[in-house]
């Protein structure tokens, strides 16, 4: 878990030091700490953020840690090319370590909601797949 999270920062860090990512002379902590800290949730504690927080300074990793506002503010702050560059990074670093292995995706489809409330699903309003439920 220790080599995980040093990987996580280094890569981050790495990353907006190659796109010239500029903090701002005030911020107590960077971006680099930011995004460590939303990738070592979605990693190792099923998406909490505030977990994440309380571990990575309990034990070291960061010591100057942001309040929870704080810390949303500036997660939500970073731009969505940030997090995009970030994974391309990431996919093509697993590429090359892997090669051209071949992966599955699971197209299986996954109920909405009962053909009775088909009319007021929110989710899909023009094309909803009308099911045949064998219970009913």
């Amino acid at each position: 878990m220790k080599d995980t999270i040093v990987t996580i920062y280094c890569l981050c860090d790495e990353l907006l030091t190659a796109l010239e990512w500029k903090d701002d002379p005030q911020a107590t902590m960077s971006s680099a700490e930011v995004m460590t800290v939303a990738l070592v949730a979605a990693a190792f504690f099923g998406g909490c953020h505030d977990t994440s927080r309380n571990f990575l300074h309990e034990h070291g990793y960061l010591p100057h840690m942001l309040s929870k506002s704080q810390f949303n503010r500036r997660w939500h702050a970073l731009p969505e090319a940030l997090w995009d560059a970030l994974f391309l990074l990431l996919a093509e670093t697993f590429k090359a370590l892997e090669g051209a292995e071949p992966y599955l995706i699971d197209s299986f489809p996954v109920p909405v909601c009962d053909n009775l409330r088909l009319r007021r699903c929110r989710l899909y309003r023009d094309e909803a797949l009308r099911g045949y439920c064998a219970s009913k």
